[in-house]
């Protein structure tokens, strides 16, 4: 992992090829990733397009692919995410890849929504070295939660992450750093609510629960219909930023720019075959970060149909991109 003093300095670097000197061609490395270490997952979540995933974009990561992808990214890579369209923690040897990575250096984030979560995985978790966990969880009571967590159940969910955060504290462990993450679907749906917020985060008091988060819901890439105030398409179409710090390996070892790439539409490369230096200013990148920049993204292209490059910006940056970086 790099430095906090490098990664400011990277920081920089995406910056101005981004925004001042408006290059499509980045002089350093990729600053994140996203590894996916499954695309299966064990919901059928109405607001998620993994179910709609066919048999050929199913899978596992196999842990050689893995080593490989940690052992070149390591010297300069922030951060990695070892989650993308599935459920992580369905992965037999997810904790041993958390472990691997983890004592290279690498900080590593996990995003799950915990139904999996019993005490051996927990446990396991603690001694990883994960160096952030996010719980996806949306809802403050029992019916609002089961309707757009198909398949999960409430209490038990609930009880996961509370046992987690207890033998977290038992332990005195510094990590993993704790998210509870929820997402405001009040604007797409009527029945949802925010009452009872109160309450549901009271189960939290004196447990190392770090953050709680109620974002916004996103269409990934234009495979979720939401019906947000005004049209988004009618909106100003601001270059993303993810083209300029990321990429996405899925568990096949394709790479796409940008985890609202769902299905895979825009392979950049494989890393079975090259390496991530080279896909990141392989030339369909290249191409695709001018287009963007010229805001003349292919409306076949999930770029295109996504909200995120449409939504309110600071600096001339999509608020989203800037929360991709933060977290």
């Amino acid at each position: 992992m790099i430095s906090r003093h490098k990664a400011a300095g990277r920081l920089l670097q995406v910056y101005w090829h981004y925004a001042v000197a408006r290059r499509s061609r980045c002089s350093y490395p990729p600053y994140r990733l996203w590894v996916e270490s499954t695309s299966l997952c064990n919901l059928k979540c109405p607001m998620c397009p993994n179910k709609s995933l066919d048999k050929s974009h199913l899978g596992m990561m196999d842990q050689g692919l893995f080593q490989k992808i940690v052992d070149e990214a390591a010297p300069y890579i922030h951060d990695m995410n070892i989650h993308h369209r599935g459920e992580s923690l369905l992965h037999p040897d997810l904790f041993d890849m958390i472990a691997y990575a983890s004592e290279r250096g690498i900080m590593v984030k996990l995003h799950t929504n915990a139904t999996l979560l019993d005490e051996k995985k927990s446990a396991q978790m603690l001694r990883s070295g994960l160096a952030l966990v996010s719980f996806s969880f949306d809802g403050f009571d029992a019916q609002t939660y089961e309707r757009y967590r198909k398949g999960a159940s409430f209490h038990e969910t609930v009880e996961n992450i509370l046992n987690f955060l207890r033998m977290k504290k038992e332990l005195a462990s510094r990590k993993p750093l704790v998210i509870l993450e929820m997402m405001d679907l009040s604007s797409v749906d009527q029945r949802f609510s925010l009452r009872g917020k109160e309450d549901f985060l009271s189960r939290f008091e004196h447990l190392p629960l770090d953050r709680f988060l109620l974002k916004q819901p996103h269409n990934f890439g234009g495979n979720v219909r939401l019906s947000l105030a005004g049209d988004p398409s009618l909106r100003p179409l601001t270059p993303c930023t993810i083209l300029w710090h990321s990429l996405v390996v899925l568990w096949n070892g394709d790479v796409v720019p940008c985890p609202q790439d769902f299905f895979g539409e825009l392979v950049m490369g494989n890393v079975r075959d090259t390496t991530l230096k080279d896909i990141f200013n392989t030339q369909k990148l290249i191409d695709l970060r001018k287009k963007m920049l010229f805001r003349q993204v292919d409306n076949s292209t999930p770029c295109a149909r996504c909200d995120f490059i449409r939504r309110p910006t600071i600096l001339g940056i999509p608020v989203q991109s800037l929360r991709y970086l933060r977290k």
